[in-house]
């Protein structure tokens, strides 16, 4: 493993001082300490506040500063009118590819929030079911025209579904909604053991 208080301790001798800073991520925890004098910061989860870091260079010297802001510090920040319409023309510019028509499904593909639960995290779902199945049908392709004679197993992360898609009409909109992080399939050859070994961790 390689986290932030790893990295910053493992700047010693010819790359001390050669890191000032680190934002932090992925732990959803609230940070702001130093350690080895490099600051740590990290925000938090849910936008419930917002980081502010602030890097002054003189005569060859960085000092660093950092402090969370809450909701109500930042209530009263009116949004760029230039960053706005960039916006705006970026949205119309997606309409067409975004509301493109993939298909119809006369059921629900559960994902998303319930509260502070990611359904896709905590218990099955058919979605789940049916991302995998597409990672094992393009994995069993990809096997077949490489020559490879073996089981496919397939896995999808609970994290990579972030939205359900309701019964109706399936857009690409809705797909880049539930995944959207373009995630690239990897096949990779295993023991069973080491096979067991993942499933006992998730």
């Amino acid at each position: 493993t390689c986290t932030s208080v790893d990295l910053a301790e493992a700047m010693t001798g010819e790359y001390e001082g050669r890191l000032d800073a680190i934002i932090d991520g992925h732990s959803h925890t609230t940070e702001n300490g130093e350690v080895n004098g490099v600051l740590i910061a990290q925000t938090g989860t849910g936008l419930t506040q917002v980081g502010k870091m602030t890097l002054t260079a003189e005569d060859g010297e960085v000092t660093v500063e950092e402090e969370l802001l809450s909701y109500e510090d930042v209530a009263s920040v009116q949004p760029s009118a230039a960053v706005a319409e960039k916006l705006a023309e970026i949205e119309v510019s997606q309409e067409d590819l975004l509301g493109e028509k993939v298909g119809d499904i006369d059921f629900t593909l559960w994902a998303g929030q319930i509260g502070e639960i990611a359904m896709t995290r905590a218990v099955e779902t058919n979605f789940g079911d049916f991302a995998a199945d597409a990672v094992r049908s393009a994995a069993e392709q990809f096997a077949a025209e490489a020559g490879i004679d073996a089981p496919v197993v397939a896995a999808e992360n609970g994290g990579g579904i972030r939205a359900a898609i309701p019964y109706g009409e399936v857009t690409v909109g809705s797909l880049v909604s539930a995944f959207p992080f373009s995630n690239t399939i990897f096949v990779k050859q295993v023991t069973p053991k080491i096979l067991y070994e993942v499933m006992e961790v998730s």
